[in-house]
């Protein structure tokens, strides 16, 4: 198939030619030698078959962004995108006069609306600008709550006003917390004064603060040793007073004292300018070898020494079933018969009971100790007793041991303080 290039003249051959068939395949060839090496073409305007204007095109001097129109395959849409030199290219789509852009079905505006302005359809294709809230929901807020204090306050065109949370005490704080969207309250120490029904003045140690049947007021702090009492005649409804009835006497509990395979239970640093003597509930009383007898010391010291001298002490028991045993100058004050005090591997055997220490915290007088007990006896007798001794020597008696003769014991002291008025 020949090549042809530039301009050709063609003559048609008589019909019946044979060479007709050649001249046809001499055209096609050229016309498609010219479209492959089409480079530029310049066309104004593309016509419809009926010869009217179908697209019109217009230029303007040393043009350099224009318009890529892309085909697409299946699933996808062709494109209309602005290119060019230019970095940024605007893509404008002007419509004639007053005629209006359309988008699929949608008349878009001419003009552009005043600030703030919102775009809005009339449900009919058509776009326009509005003020906003000119269309659509009309909000609000309200408090929901039965009580409290209304936190939104109103609207005002399209401001929702909320009332700003404040801290009305110095006690309470209201901070922002930004980093977590919250408001943050806090209540920080507060004292009965800082009630705004409460009227103190001049509050000192020991003063209490009562309801008066209206606001919680201060009752001074009574004189030592008085009681608070109930009396509706008083303003605040309670009144401190002396103890009626028993002399004002008290009892009060001082400590405990437990051990197990020790070698004596001590209770010790007794408050003599409190009380007046003491009184020692003793449970379960057991010593690890049977037979042996109980021992008790006094102290003056706090318990640095206890008292042991040869005749420091003298007492007397006096057992059911048991002969009495006693000593008037001894070493140790005694409680228990040394005949019934059994093994503590057995656990019925232990004793209970109780003693009181008169007149520890005086100096004046002689310490008496004076008590009773009951349990089982190494033979798992039932055993009652009763005993009675003293310390010899006038001083400020402020503790107490309890002792096996030899070996360890267990048990344990409850001690009491006993004041006579």
């Amino acid at each position: 198939m020949p090549t042809t290039t530039g301009d050709h003249t063609f003559t048609y051959p008589d019909e019946g030619d044979t060479g007709w068939f050649t001249v046809w395949e001499t055209l096609a060839q050229a016309i498609t030698n010219h479209l492959d090496n089409l480079v530029d073409v310049q066309i104004d305007t593309i016509e419809d078959s009926n010869d009217n204007e179908l697209l019109k095109f217009a230029s303007v001097a040393s043009a350099v962004n224009f318009i890529n129109i892309t085909n697409a395959a299946t699933g996808n849409g062709p494109t209309i995108a602005s290119a060019g030199d230019d970095t940024n290219v605007d893509l404008a789509i002007t419509p004639k006069a007053a005629g209006q852009l359309v988008l699929d079905g949608l008349n878009w505006p001419t003009a552009d609306g005043t600030n703030g302005q919102i775009l809005q359809t009339n449900g009919s294709g058509q776009l326009s600008f509005v003020t906003g809230g000119g269309g659509g929901e009309t909000n609000t807020a309200s408090n929901v709550g039965v009580g409290g204090v209304s936190v939104f306050k109103q609207k005002t065109g399209v401001d929702l006003e909320f009332n700003s949370i404040n801290a009305a005490s110095s006690k309470i704080s209201v901070a922002l917390d930004a980093g977590n969207n919250e408001v943050d309250i806090d209540i920080g120490t507060l004292n009965v004064s800082d009630l705004s029904d409460t009227t103190i003045t001049g509050a000192a140690k020991g003063d209490i603060i009562v309801y008066n049947g209206s606001a919680w007021v201060d009752v001074t702090v009574g004189t030592n040793d008085h009681v608070l009492t109930a009396d509706s005649a008083e303003a605040a409804g309670v009144k401190w007073a002396s103890v009626s009835g028993g002399g004002g006497g008290s009892i009060a509990y001082i400590e405990t004292v437990t051990g197990t395979s020790v070698t004596s239970l001590e209770s010790v640093g007794w408050d003599t300018t409190t009380y007046d003597s003491f009184f020692i509930e003793f449970y379960n009383l057991q010593p690890i070898t049977d037979n042996v007898q109980t021992q008790i010391r006094l102290t003056d010291d706090a318990g640095s020494t206890f008292e042991q001298g040869a005749s420091d002490y003298e007492w007397y028991v006096n057992a059911d079933g048991s002969a009495a045993e006693s000593d008037a100058a001894d070493t140790h004050m005694s409680f228990i018969n040394s005949a019934e005090w059994g093994n503590v591997t057995s656990p019925s055997e232990g004793l209970t009971g109780y003693m009181h220490v008169i007149d520890a915290g005086n100096s004046s007088n002689l310490t008496n100790i004076v008590g009773a007990y009951q349990g089982r006896d190494n033979e798992a007798n039932t055993v009652v007793g009763r005993y009675a001794g003293r310390y010899n020597t006038a001083s400020d008696i402020d503790g107490i041991q309890i002792s096996a003769a030899s070996g360890s014991m267990s048990g344990t002291l409850y001690v009491y303080g006993v004041k006579r008025s």
